[in-house]
């Protein structure tokens, strides 16, 4: 029988039900292959830790809230990109909606001036090369003290799947690197 003569014949709950179950026959193959590729649990937990660990000094809640609602918000969209189901275009929309608030919370309330300041002195004027010394004295520094044991940090964090404390250590790293926080 010809797919459009079956289709003639079904009645218009019959077409909902089969359009329904297509649908998500589609979703769940899509969230399978992309849940296949990333463990977006583990990267979204890592992005939490990085947070912690670049925020650790900040005594600025709303700064540190609207990065976590950032980071949050950001995979909510993920979770909710099908958005050829009617059921996920709200989610995404909320999801949506509740990243340029967060945005707009963390451009208002973080003050990113002293990281940018130090990333411009080492890395803005290139040719002064005393620049390339602090940064080497810097890096052997972290590479003397705290290196290894933020590398086993990582190591075991990204064994047992813990994301956070892979961002957590990771970030420390970078802080002590370029000898600021936020």
């Amino acid at each position: 029988m010809d797919p459009f003569e079956e289709i003639a014949v079904l009645s218009d709950d019959e077409i909902e039900g089969k359009v329904k179950d297509a649908l998500e026959k589609v979703n769940e193959e899509i969230q399978a292959e992309i849940a296949e590729a990333i463990d977006f649990a583990v990267v979204e937990s890592a992005f939490y830790g990085v947070i912690d660990g670049l925020s650790t000094f900040m005594t600025n809640s709303q700064c540190t809230g609207g990065m976590a609602n950032v980071v949050n918000s950001a995979f909510r969209m993920i979770d909710h990109i099908a958005i050829y189901d009617p059921r996920e275009i709200m989610k995404f929309t909320l999801a949506s909606n509740n990243l340029t608030d967060s945005t707009n919370i963390v451009s208002a309330y973080c003050d990113f001036s002293g990281l940018w300041r130090q990333i411009s002195d080492i890395f803005g004027n290139y040719r002064q090369w005393e620049n390339y010394i602090r940064l080497g004295a810097r890096v052997g520094g972290v590479f003397i003290s705290d290196f290894a044991p933020n590398y086993k940090c990582i190591e075991e964090g990204m064994v047992a799947g813990i994301g956070h404390d892979v961002g957590l250590c990771c970030s420390r790293l970078i802080t002590l690197m370029l000898d600021s926080v936020l």
